[in-house]
C-alpha cells in the first residue's frame, strides 16, 4: 500500500528540501502538481490549464525535477507526476477556444478537437467523452494525438518519475465503449512500468471496474471492492477548492477522516492544504504519522 503526500502547490524546490521530513512522516510517495507550461499566476487552477506537453512552470524546471527524482530515489520515494492530457488552456473570453499560447502543433491540428460543446449533464456518459468539460478539450482516440502525448511520458519517465496522475480521466473513453485506444495503446503499457493512478471522480463501480483493467482508480469512493486497483482519499485539491465540500473541516476532523480512509487497505494521498491555511501541516501531524506507519 502506498501513502502517498500531495504536494499540490509546491515547488520541486521545497518538495526536495523536505524529503527527509516527508520520509520520516511515513509516506512511500509524493504527488506533486502539473509540471507543463501553463497559465501564468499562483492560483492553483491555471496549474490545470497547460500550453501543451513541454516540461517547466512556476513549480519548477525539467533539471528541478530530475535532481528531485534523482533525491527521493535514493530515499526509497516515488514521484508521481500530476498530468493533464485531456484539455488546455483557454482563450481569456472564449472557455471553449484554446489560448493563443497552445503549442501550435496542438492547436493548428482539427482532428485534434473534440466538438466546442460544453457539458450540460455530467450523469450522460455519452456527453462527458465527447463534449468539453467547459476548457478546449482533446481528441485522444487520435492516434497521432496519443503519440505526442507517448513522447511526453517517456520524456518524464527518462528524467527519472516513478508514477503519473491521469487528470479528468473520467472524460477519456475506453476502447470497450466507442473504440478510443488510449488507455490500451498508451496508458496500459507504460502501467506495466510504473505506478499510474487516474482520476475517476463520481463514477459508478461498473465504469470502475472498465477502468481498472487498465489502471488504477483514484475516486473518492473508498468502499470500492478492487482494493489493490484502488487510490483514494479523504480530500483533494478539488474538494478543497472547487467543490469546498471539505474546506471546513479541522484538525481534529482532518485527522479523523484520513483515519477512515487510512483503513480500507488500498493506496491512499493525503492532500496538503495551501500555505494560507491554519491546517497546512496537518500531514505530518504525530497522529498522521502514527496512521502512515501502521501502514507500512
Amino acid at each position: 500500500m502506498e501513502n502517498i503526500l500531495h504536494c499540490c502547490e509546491w515547488k520541486l524546490e521545497a518538495v526536495d528540501s523536505n524529503l527527509k521530513i516527508i520520509k520520516n512522516a511515513g509516506y512511500t510517495a509524493i504527488l506533486v502538481g502539473p509540471i507543463q507550461k501553463c497559465k501564468e499566476g499562483w492560483e492553483w487552477w491555471k496549474l490545470y490549464q497547460p500550453y501543451g506537453f513541454s516540461i517547466g512552470n512556476k513549480l519548477g524546471s525539467k533539471e528541478d525535477l530530475k535532481r528531485l527524482c534523482d533525491h527521493a530515489r535514493f530515499l526509497g520515494i516515488k514521484i508521481i507526476v500530476d498530468v493533464v492530457v485531456d484539455h488546455v488552456a483557454s482563450d481569456l473570453k472564449l472557455n471553449l477556444v484554446p489560448h493563443e499560447k497552445v503549442d501550435s502543433k496542438l492547436r493548428d491540428n482539427i482532428y485534434f478537437w473534440k466538438p466546442a460543446i460544453e457539458i450540460s449533464n455530467w450523469n450522460d456518459r455519452n456527453q462527458v467523452i465527447n463534449l468539453c468539460p467547459g476548457l478546449p478539450t482533446l481528441n485522444l482516440a487520435n492516434y497521432e494525438l496519443q503519440d505526442m502525448i507517448k513522447e511526453f511520458f517517456n520524456e518524464l519517465l527518462n528524467i527519472g518519475i516513478c508514477g503519473l496522475r491521469i487528470d479528468s480521466a473520467k472524460s477519456i473513453s475506453l476502447p470497450e465503449e466507442n473504440g478510443n485506444h488510449f488507455f490500451s495503446r498508451v496508458i496500459k503499457p507504460i502501467n506495466e512500468r510504473i505506478y499510474i493512478m487516474s482520476e475517476l471522480i463520481f463514477v459508478d463501480e461498473k465504469l470502475l471496474d472498465m477502468y481498472s483493467k487498465y489502471t488504477k482508480v483514484l475516486t473518492e469512493n473508498q468502499n470500492y471492492h478492487n482494493k489493490e486497483r484502488l487510490c483514494t482519499f479523504s480530500e483533494s485539491h478539488d474538494s478543497y477548492y472547487e467543490f469546498k465540500s471539505t474546506a471546513a473541516w479541522k484538525g481534529k476532523k482532518l485527522i479523523e477522516k484520513y483515519r477512515e480512509a487510512a483503513s480500507k487497505n488500498s493506496d491512499i494521498i493525503q492532500y496538503v492544504r495551501p500555505m494560507q491555511d491554519d491546517d497546512n501541516s496537518i500531514w505530518k501531524h504525530p497522529e498522521i504519522i502514527k496512521i502512515n506507519k501502521s501502514r507500512l
